[in-house]
């Protein structure tokens, strides 16, 4: 293949065109590493380029037979040439064959495109957060979040405060398993709210480490309260 032009990403599938090596993010007057290497000897980038998207996602139906479903209700909020975050761990299964040619793979989610562009498919619910000018607008119910050094402890759980730092639109229902609806918590940049202490994904990179930020993810159907607002 020479060319992603007419492809059509099906199965909630979104097709991103990854870049190699350290890239540096500016937002809101900070430089931030967002791209989180699960080895730094694989360059493995967790950011890329969307490239075509499918028509709509499908959501899950216990008559419906597909695997590749969406466990909760979202709209697609990214088009084609935006700059996506997504995991990590997508972009390993993705380009597994490429990295461990020994492994055992069932498939390959990667394609290499003259004169060398690299390019994956991510399913839509791996994709954290798109860039919007010099804000990061959170997706798929996630916000990004700073861990303050604040600690409480209610009955036996310790629980954190954390500060919202990105935030997104709210997801509508989870599906899992047993039609149970969670509803996302209404929380805006800069409230503090309470998660539990080892809730949400660490961004371990350096350039994280570098301006002392305990950032991480998480979905606010896992936010326990926040703070009143002022």
């Amino acid at each position: 293949m020479t060319s992603i032009e007419g492809i059509k990403p099906l199965r909630n599938h979104v097709l991103i065109r990854i870049s190699r090596g350290a890239h540096k993010l500016r937002l809101k007057g900070i430089d931030l590493n967002i791209d989180v290497t699960f080895n730094p000897e694989h360059h493995v980038t967790v950011k890329g380029i969307v490239a075509a998207l499918p028509e709509q996602l499908e959501m899950f139906s216990p008559k419906a037979d597909n695997m590749h479903a969406m466990m909760w209700e979202t709209t697609i909020e990214t088009k084609p040439g935006d700059l996506v975050w997504f995991d990590y761990m997508a972009a390993m299964d993705a380009l597994g064959p490429l990295i461990h040619p020994l492994g055992l793979y069932n498939s390959s989610k990667y394609m290499i495109i003259p004169p060398g562009d690299l390019y994956i498919f991510v399913h839509y619910s791996k994709l954290y957060a798109v860039q919007e000018g010099m804000d990061l607008k959170m997706l798929n119910g996630y916000v990004c979040i700073e861990w303050t050094d604040i600690k409480e402890t209610i009955g036996y759980q310790i629980r954190k405060k954390s500060r919202v730092i990105y935030n997104g639109s709210n997801n509508g229902k989870y599906y899992d398993g047993y039609r149970r609806e969670v509803k996302d918590a209404i929380v805006e940049p800069g409230d503090l709210v309470h998660t539990r202490k080892y809730n949400g994904t660490l961004l371990e990179h350096p350039d994280h480490k570098e301006f002392e930020l305990d950032l991480r993810l998480i979905q606010k159907r896992d936010i326990i309260a926040r703070d009143a607002r002022s």
